[in-house]
């Protein structure tokens, strides 16, 4: 189930990002999307974190437990079920900054998108 979440959030970030790309190379406005350019990378730079930093070694320790719970090895699943629960809260940690970062986002992008005057146009 989690790999098939961080393709959908790999293919939407990737989306994210090559649209911003694309709105600033089609753009004849002055004006840069600073802050969407920001939050994209920094949402991207998260889950990047997660995906190739914590993700394969919460894999490592889950395969671990497995083979030594069929291996009837209760003291090395057990350390490895330790090594995965210690992870877990960072897990969820990147999953959630990268949940916020993305909501963040979606409601610059929307403000934006909306056609509101900015502060410096009022």
């Amino acid at each position: 189930m989690f790999e098939i979440g961080f393709a959908v959030a790999a293919v939407g970030l990737s989306l994210c990002l090559a649209s911003i790309v694309g709105l600033i190379l089609s753009r004849s406005e002055a004006r840069f999307p600073v802050a969407r350019l920001a939050l994209v990378l920094l949402t991207f730079a998260i889950f990047l974190i997660h995906l190739l930093w914590l993700q394969p070694r919460m894999d490592r320790a889950l395969e671990e437990f497995r083979a030594a719970a069929l291996a009837g090895s209760n003291t090395a699943a057990t350390a490895a079920q330790e090594r995965f629960d210690g992870l877990h809260p960072t897990a969820s940690r990147l999953l959630s900054a990268t949940t916020l970062s993305a909501l963040v986002l979606f409601g610059v992008a929307a403000w934006t998108a909306s056609g509101m005057p900015r502060r410096s146009e009022s």
